[in-house]
């Protein structure tokens, strides 16, 4: 890993803030979203997909998405508005949709479906899953 890359994964950690990366650090979250309101929700395997307790900032959502453009190589503006890319050394999907296709910037991560194809097919319990996500990085 190059240094510019380990800063940009520092600044991109430190927009997503504690709720997110609390929840894409989760192997039963599948799906991290916010919505324009600033709303953050999650899709975990066996609830499905519930807000949670906390919001992200208009400038911290604009902020994500735009980091998240520039490592994929993009211009995010308003003439190109949409994102997508991978979260930097962990590989998430990312879809970003920047203002004026909405007053706020939107955002979903998605997470690995080895990951999920690995909780379902052992049936595992949490414990076991946190153990396997810990081994495989996650």
């Amino acid at each position: 890993m190059t240094p510019q890359i380990s800063r940009k994964t520092e600044a991109l950690r430190f927009a997503l803030g504690e709720s997110i990366v609390r929840a894409l650090d989760d192997p039963f979250v599948v799906e991290v979203m916010a919505n324009p309101d600033g709303q953050i929700w999650t899709d975990r395997i066996g609830e499905g997909r519930q807000p949670t307790a906390e919001t992200i900032s208009r400038d911290d959502a604009n902020t994500i998405v735009r980091l998240l453009a520039d490592h994929a190589g993009v211009v995010v503006n308003e003439d190109t508005p949409l994102v997508s890319a991978t979260l930097p050394e962990t590989g998430e999907r990312f879809q970003g949709i920047f203002p004026p296709i909405f007053d706020h910037a939107q955002l979903r991560i998605g997470t690995d479906p080895q990951t999920i194809v690995d909780i379902v097919s052992n049936r595992a319990r949490p414990a076991q899953v946190s153990a396997q996500a810990s081994a495989s990085g996650k």
